[in-house]
């Protein structure tokens, strides 16, 4: 989970704004599915949702509703091991995780 505060400083105010990205992705240990659930608040348009494998190669990408906050996907091809996944909005980098697929 990535947290962010951004203080912005306009004449004599000042304003702060909490961003909270993150990405829980259940069960993880995942089997043969797993549901992900989005906390942002950034409105998500173009959104994809890129795992990559223990050497950074990418192995499978979900490409999500833009507005939604949850998906699911299968497993498929995707072999045991160790994952990064990566939530990205148009070219933004949202959060990032990690997956085990058992």
């Amino acid at each position: 989970m990535e947290d962010y505060t951004i203080i912005v400083t306009l004449a004599s105010e000042v304003f702060e704004y909490d961003v909270t990205n993150s990405v829980n992705v259940f069960p993880n240990p995942m089997i043969a599915s797993a549901s992900v659930e989005i906390r942002s608040n950034v409105n998500l348009k173009n959104a994809e949702f890129v795992l990559y494998d223990a050497i950074g190669k990418e192995s499978a990408k979900v490409f999500v509703a833009d507005g939604s906050k949850t998906f699911s996907f299968e497993r498929k091809n995707l072999s045991r091991g160790f994952y990064i996944y990566k939530l990205f909005s148009g070219n933004a980098l949202i959060a990032t995780g990690k997956l085990e697929i058992r």
